[in-house]
């Protein structure tokens, strides 16, 4: 095999490349078909020297055997970071609401309520998270809910609902939400099923890196 193909190979697939098998050209003990492996190295020869799922070590031979990239470990792992984070609005009990990426595993989540999780679907392709234990665990009242769901206590999150899992919001519904939680909530009461609250100005965040201002002398 020329120089400059081997070259070619070499940087068409390199270490860490994710294949899939079609067919070995090995009458002895190919790898069987649709089996997954990653490239480990490429030698002088062209040869593909692989670590295959199932355990086998056998090369691939350009021209011979027949092989699709699937892709690269790295890109795997990007894709699997990039999934696992979503952009949610959180709302903390007298505060108002910002927007943060969190973890898009159960663990994650948890960390962000306190504890185990409850879903309210907001009917918009939305859902409210928060904790299903907040009222027992004694958490601070946070906002108040319609559709008879009374009130949340503790820290919450409205993220996205895709078909099969949880996602990011979009801007119009991270807007929706951040007016619609913008005003804190004190209970006052309970009338039926229904909280009575005030609704006051959420505590400001102080803004990163203020400068300290030094007190006006008293006028003379």
């Amino acid at each position: 095999m020329k120089q400059d193909k081997i070259k070619k190979i070499k940087q068409k697939y390199p270490k860490g490349t994710r294949l899939m098998l079609n067919s070995m050209d090995d009458p002895h003990h190919p790898v069987p078909s649709g089996t997954l492996g990653t490239v480990e190295t490429v030698d002088d020869m062209g040869t593909i020297h692989m670590k295959w799922d199932n355990g086998q070590s056998l090369g691939l031979i350009v021209g011979e055997d027949s092989f699709y990239v699937i892709e690269s470990v790295q890109n795997q792992e990007k894709i699997r970071e990039a999934d696992e984070k979503i952009r949610v609005l959180v709302v903390e009990p007298m505060k108002e609401p910002k927007v943060e990426y969190i973890e898009n595993t159960l663990d994650g989540m948890q960390r962000v309520v306190g504890g185990l999780i409850e879903e309210i679907d907001l009917n918009d392709n939305t859902v409210l998270v928060c904790n299903e234990e907040g009222i027992l665990l004694g958490m601070p009242f946070n906002r108040s809910m319609e559709g008879g769901y009374g009130g949340v206590f503790g820290t919450f999150f409205v993220c996205g609902l895709g078909e099969e899992d949880f996602c990011s919001l979009t801007p119009e519904q991270m807007e929706t939400y951040r007016r619609k939680f913008r005003h804190a909530e004190i209970l006052l009461g309970i009338r039926g099923n229904d909280p009575v609250t005030l609704k006051v100005q959420p505590k400001q965040r102080p803004a990163p890196d203020a400068p300290n201002r030094a007190p006006k002398p008293p006028e003379r």
